[in-house]
């Protein structure tokens, strides 16, 4: 990991009361559930209502070995934190390097490869893994077509206490149907209930998923295999058209994109996804997604804007936000055309070629964006644009308790070895502190937010206020930043902690809903403060 452990845990602190109660036990209920309501961030915490269903079965053949409660508190060496999930049927053991699949799988007589054990587990079984490389694996569907149901519980990977094992490229599921391998319209939200669960593998090529519901992919390092090169495009993890898909407490990178997700009912939390060619997470649209608690963090193609003039230049961003939809308006059904019901909190965005979070015009003529909410994140200066909403949207709009850092001496070396420097970026009025909001619409609210003077608030619908702008000589709301933000948080520095005496203190309105607590899990009180971080 790149990032100091303090902030990492300190980030970590506020999902781990909300989001590993969806990321370990998705639901077992309809895609009408909500990740939260446009208008209510703090609710958001709510992907999808359901208990998960982990019920205890009687599945497993006799060679598995009972799991306790116990055993199944301990995610290895593999896992970082604690899981909040209990393996309750049998536990099959696969060692790549000792194991005979005629073995019965059992921890004294292991199966050799993934692939034979995941045909030998039912619902509520655990397949732990030992030392070795368990290759590639192509695994919840039938020679490209759908299984309605492949489990019905969860089944779990993992490391035996003690290893590390790892895997080449993991495919789930199918993009097709039951009769044909045709991609299914995006609208019948996925075609096969999965129920699996991936916590603390080495991936070394990808994670993809299709088609499937029910996956939890969580305490994985991920990269792609091969050099990396300033067109590498392919992403550590992809999912589409999946529903109740979690993506939690991995550690991503060198890849050509972090994440890319174009899905249903959606988490994606306290991963850190950094030192890649392209954006950290790319939206291609769908319906209820919780984005919280993610590090987002060096991030270059090694690429000048006029480079490679007949190869489509990636502007290389935090998020960027956008349909599949290209030249002339084209249109198919199999993709998304409207991103709906998202909430972004407690994110951390900072050494980014281009821009923090890019929201491009939804251009597909079918649908819409609509009902974001964007709270307690953190944005240090970019390349190009901090935050660039270059869209309009229905619905709600909401912009709260975000912090961006002044930080003039932020210049950085990108994984290519570029020397970044940002555009006057000791100025407090840079574009690389520079918030662009949509001008006049109704429903959107910009409240309780530390932005520079780059940034100005001219809309005269929806609710502004009580946010502090940072002009050139003014004594910052936050401990100072001297030099490079890693160095800093390196030496045990939090970004955004409010100073004592900062004019941000108790200065925020609570007229409007208030997030329960700020990026790093400190309760906010009835007077909340300025920005992403409550004085404590």
């Amino acid at each position: 990991m790149h990032i100091t452990d303090c902030v990492r845990t300190r980030v970590f602190a506020l999902s781990l009361t909300s989001v590993p109660a969806l990321a370990g036990c998705v639901p077992e209920s309809g895609a009408d559930d909500d990740v939260g309501e446009g208008e209510s961030g703090s609710e958001g915490e709510d992907s999808s209502e359901g208990d998960g269903d982990t019920s205890t079965t009687d599945g497993g053949a006799d060679a598995g070995e009972s799991a306790d409660a116990g055993e199944s508190a301990d995610t290895g060496e593999g896992g970082e934190e604690e899981p909040d999930y209990e393996i309750t049927g049998d536990l099959y053991y696969v060692d790549a390097v000792a194991g005979s699949d005629d073995n019965p799988g059992s921890a004294e007589a292991p199966f050799s490869t993934l692939a034979h054990a995941l045909t030998q587990v039912q619902g509520g079984d655990g397949v732990l893994l030992r030392d070795g490389d368990y290759g590639d694996l192509e695994f919840g569907a039938d020679n490209g077509l759908a299984i309605p149901e492949v489990f019905d519980d969860w089944v779990t990977i993992r490391p035996d206490d003690g290893h590390s094992p790892s895997a080449g490229n993991i495919v789930l599921g199918t993009w097709g149907s039951e009769a044909s391998t045709d991609a299914i319209p995006f609208e019948i939200v996925g075609n096969s209930d999965l129920r699996l669960r991936i916590d603390g593998l080495e991936i070394r090529d990808r994670i993809e998923v299709y088609g499937s519901r029910y996956v939890d992919i969580r305490n994985c390092e991920v990269q792609a295999e091969g050099e990396l090169t300033e067109l590498s495009d392919d992403s550590c993890i992809s999912v589409i058209n999946g529903q109740y898909v979690s993506v939690t407490g991995n550690d991503l990178h060198h890849c050509g994109m972090g994440v890319q997700a174009m899905t249903t009912d959606f988490v994606l939390a306290n991963n850190e996804i950094h030192h890649s060619t392209h954006d950290g997470l790319k939206v291609y649209g769908g319906r209820n997604w919780l984005v919280e608690g993610n590090i987002f963090h060096d991030l270059d193609d090694g690429l000048d804007d006029d480079d490679i003039a007949d190869y489509p230049n990636y502007h290389v961003d935090g998020i960027h936000i956008h349909t599949i939809i290209h030249e002339g308006g084209y249109y198919n059904v199999k993709w998304a055309d409207f991103a709906d019901n998202l909430v972004f909190r407690a994110n951390i965005f900072y050494h980014l070629e281009s821009m923090g979070v890019m929201i491009n015009q939804n251009d597909s003529g079918t649908g819409d964006w609509g009902n974001f909410v964007w709270e307690n994140n953190i944005f240090g200066p970019t390349g190009g644009i901090a935050f660039i909403q270059g869209s309009s949207f229905v619905g709600t709009f909401v912009f709260r308790h975000n912090t961006v850092l002044f930080a003039p001496g932020d210049i950085w070396t990108s994984i290519f070895g570029r020397e970044m420097h940002p555009d006057n970026l000791d100025s407090p009025g840079a574009s690389a502190y520079y918030i662009q909001v949509w001008g006049n619409p109704e429903g959107h609210d910009y409240y309780n937010n530390i932005f520079t003077t780059a940034t100005t608030l001219t809309q005269d619908q929806g609710y502004i206020g009580d946010n502090m702008f940072i002009a050139e000589g003014d004594a910052l709301p936050y401990v100072e930043i001297p030099g490079n933000i890693q160095d800093f948080l390196d030496q045990g520095g939090v970004l955004g902690e409010l100073v004592a005496g900062s004019p941000a203190i108790d200065a925020g309105t609570s007229a409007l809903e208030v997030p329960a607590a700020d990026v790093y899990g400190t309760p906010r009180d009835g007077a909340p403060d300025i920005g992403a971080v409550e004085y404590d």
